[in-house]
Parts: structure tokens; sequence; C-alpha cells
């Protein structure tokens, strides 16, 4: 197999160490190159921002409008020059009323089901993500500047040091760019101001108890109080084209008689009513986690689906020493043949070959029978090592599940460690599927013995039986 360069098509070659210093400064140079370039990049961008014109995306309560050069190109076409924004009547109404409905002290929620209620224009949604208007664009409405008349612009970085995309916050504000922008301002400075004081008094609540970490609404120091808060997530609203799913369910409750009565609820339904998920059905908490927990306790913790985990593990393990086996005698034939070749380019140098053809020659395959050496050592040691814990595996492997059955049976009420026990089973969410004519929910899962296992079975693939559909762990 010959490795070609992209650009100029020419093969890299590696024979000779001039070869290999031409790579390196290849290398060198084109990173370079990509340095400068996201400087040239960045310096551009700037100077668009510092002017107010638009670096790039779309704004709700604005449009994008080209403005046209002077010249024309050479077919008396216009060009574009830059990209401005102007504001858009009916987005900037719908903006204003977010302002000042939250003002009055309705939540994001809140916000978002009446704005889908009535139809409102939203913003384009990512892609696979349902449309329509949920309570984290609320949010994001109301902490943009822009709509007070600033434009903010350098306050993320999109890629580290080298070169890879990974966002992520600039600390230092002095990087930031602000550019006054008062043809843009769509509320007033007491509108804004009073909006920005709810938020930080919101937030100043919810840290209470994470010691200033931004770790959502505070829980007492316990993760959840119930049991599939993250663990799962609704069917109905599952966006076309990805395997993902939408909503998540989330806890509801309300009054019923002296008491409050709990459920679970999709997400998306709780955050945009009918028109991000039709999904209305409330799930009883204490039936639904009843139901998820004796299905585990059923299909996966019973002594012959136990056993028969147990006898998978082993028989992998002994697939791999038998597959070890096999690449250990390849080793040896490579180790073999390098032997042979070095001995052919001895006697090629006795008869008076080209010296310094044939000493690179061996100096490469003198490498490369230390290297197998080492590779044939490590084999033969994990082989015989394997060997000699087959059987303590296959005991260490029944004592485990048998700890773990016992704490199946006698963790019911401890919602703590049941949400442990289901993260470390489950592969991914619940799928909660509704028949709303019907008004039940069905639920399956993807779940493996093998997590529990791991660091006995040397994480070998374990398979689960029927019920909660299985997985192979790598």
């Amino acid at each position: 197999m010959t490795v070609h360069c992209y650009l100029d098509g020419k093969a890299v070659a590696l024979k000779t160490p001039i070869d290999k210093a031409r790579l390196m400064l290849d290398g060198y140079s084109n990173e370079d190159h990509r340095a400068k370039t996201a400087e040239r990049v960045h310096d551009a961008m700037a100077r668009k921002a510092r002017a107010g014109q638009v670096t790039g995306g779309r704004c709700f309560g604005y449009d994008n409008v080209d403005v046209a050069a002077p010249t024309l190109d050479a077919f008396g076409r216009p060009i574009r020059s830059h990209v401005e924004r102007r504001i858009n009547n009916a987005q900037a109404a719908i903006v204003k009323k977010i302002f000042l409905l939250y003002a009055e002290g309705k939540g994001f929620r809140t916000i978002a089901k009446l704005l889908n209620d009535e139809g409102a224009p939203c913003p384009r949604p990512s892609a696979g993500r349902p449309i329509g208007w949920a309570h984290a664009s609320v949010r994001q409405v109301l902490l943009r500047p822009i709509y007070k008349g600033e434009i903010l612009w350098n306050r993320t970085k999109k890629r580290d040091q080298w070169g890879q995309q990974r966002q992520r916050p600039r600390t230092d504000e002095s990087e930031w760019i602000r550019t006054p922008a008062e043809h843009l301002r769509i509320v007033s400075d007491d509108v804004w101001n009073a909006v920005q004081a709810r938020v930080h008094a919101m937030r100043a609540t919810y840290l209470r108890g994470t010691r200033g970490h931004l770790m959502g609404r505070p829980l007492n120091g316990r993760e959840s109080k119930y049991l599939l808060t993250g663990l799962a997530e609704c069917t109905l609203c599952k966006p076309k084209g990805d395997g993902s799913y939408g909503g998540s369910l989330t806890p509801r409750s309300r009054a019923h008689g002296r008491h409050r009565a709990f459920f679970y609820a999709c997400m998306s339904y709780v955050g945009g009513g009918h028109r991000r998920c039709a999904n209305d059905l409330h799930l009883p908490m204490e039936a639904t986690n009843r139901a998820v927990w004796e299905t585990l306790k059923r299909d996966l913790f019973q002594p012959e689906v136990l056993l028969y985990a147990v006898e998978k593990a082993v028989a992998k393990a002994q697939a791999s020493d038998a597959s070890d086996s096999g690449e250990a005698a390849a080793l040896h034939e490579q180790l073999h043949t390098v032997e042979q070749e070095l001995a052919r380019l001895s006697i090629a140098i006795a008869m008076g070959g080209e010296m310094s053809t044939l000493l690179a020659a061996i100096q490469e395959r003198e490498q490369r029978r230390a290297h197998l050496q080492q590779a044939v050592t490590a084999k033969e040691t994990a082989q015989s090592l394997g060997r000699l814990d087959l059987r303590l595996l296959e005991r260490e492997l029944k004592a485990k599940i048998a700890d773990w059955s016992k704490l199946v049976n006698s963790i019911d009420g401890n919602v703590v460690l049941a949400r442990q026990l289901l993260r470390t089973l489950l592969s991914e969410k619940l799928h909660f599927t509704p028949d709303l004519a019907a008004g039940v929910c069905r639920f399956v899962g993807r779940s493996t013995v093998g997590r529990i296992l791991q660091g006995l079975a040397a994480a070998k693939a374990l398979v689960s039986p029927t019920g909660f559909e299985p997985v192979l762990l790598p």
C-alpha cells in the first residue's frame, strides 16, 4: 500500500533519513499555515464585529441582509460586501413579549408553553430537534445583549491549540468585543435590567447547596430523589434521521387531597406543550418505578440467567486464549523471517555488496527483530497468566453475581442505591412509548450483566437474556 499527499499527489516515501526529515518539515509547514490562517480569519471576523456586521449565523428577531459593494463582477452582477442585521418586526414582537412575561414573574417553561399554544414564530431548531419553543430557547433570548442594542463577539473559542473543534468560554472579558448597535435595540434598558436582575437572583438560589458550582437545582446533597430521572426518555418526540430521542421523563407533582401525587411526564411536552410533543400522559411515579424494577429482577437476576452469563464470560476468555495462541505463532513466524533476512544481508556484505545500502537494511531488520521479540515475550506471558487464572475467574464471577443478586433483592425503597444499580446495568436510556388512546405507556431497555463483572472478566463482553435487550460490551 502506498500513501500519497492530497495536494500534489506525491507518494510518501520513508526509505531514507532525508525522506523522513522532509515529511517532518512538511508537517511543520502545514501546521504553521493552519495557525496563520486561523489568525487571519480571527482578525477579519474581529473587524466585522467592530463594524457591527454579521460574523456568522442567524439571530431570532433579525434578518440577515446582504450589502452590495460599489463595484460589479465581470458579468455586471453586484458583489456582496458584507452582511448586516435588520430588525424583523414580527419576531421582534415575540422577543418583547418574552422579556415582559419573564419580568412579570413567568418562568421559562410557562413562557414556552404560551408561545407554542399561540403558534408564535420560533427560532430554527438544531438538526434533529423538535420545532417549537422550549425553556432553553427562551432562556437564550433573555441572555442575548443584542436585544438591548449591544453586539457581543468573541465570548467563546471554537478550537483548541491542536486545531480540534472544542468550544469553550473565554474567561478573560478583556478579549470580548462589545460594539454599540442602537439601531438593533428591541427592548429598553429598564426591561433588560429587570430581567437580568431576576435571572441572577434565580441563579443565586440554585447555587445554594452546590458550593458555587452550576449543577442545576440543589437537592440537599443528593443526585436525585426520583428513580428514573435522566434514565428514561419519550419516543414519541423522536427526531427523524438519528438514533437519539427527544424529551427525558421528568418528575411532576400535583395536589391530591392532603398529599401530593407524583408522576413522570415527557420533558418536551412539559416545556413546550403539544407543539413539541403530543405525549401528555402523566405516569404514576410509584407504579412506574415498580414496573421497571420488577422487570429488571425478572429478566436479569434469575439464577439460570446469571449462570449463563458466567458461562459466556469463561467461554470468551477461553476464545481469547486461543486467539492469543494464534497471534503468538504468527509473531514467531515473522521473527524467523526477519532473522533469515539478516543472515542473507550479512552474506551480501561478505560478497562485496553496496555497503551503505546493506547496512541501512540490516539496521532496519535489527529494529524490527527487537520489536518482534518484545511482542512475543509479552504475548507468551499473557497466555500463561490467562491459563492460570481461568478457574479462579469462574469462582470470582459466581461470587460477585451472588453479591449483586442479594443487593437487588434488598434494595427496594432505597432510591439512591437503585439509581446507581440502574446506571450500571443500562447501556442506554429506557425508551417509553405511549399509547395515547389507551392511556398506557410501554417501555423497553438495553442492559448487560457485563458491567457488574468489570475488573474480574478483563472487560470481556457478556450477554444478558431476553426481556431487557442484550448488549455486547467492547
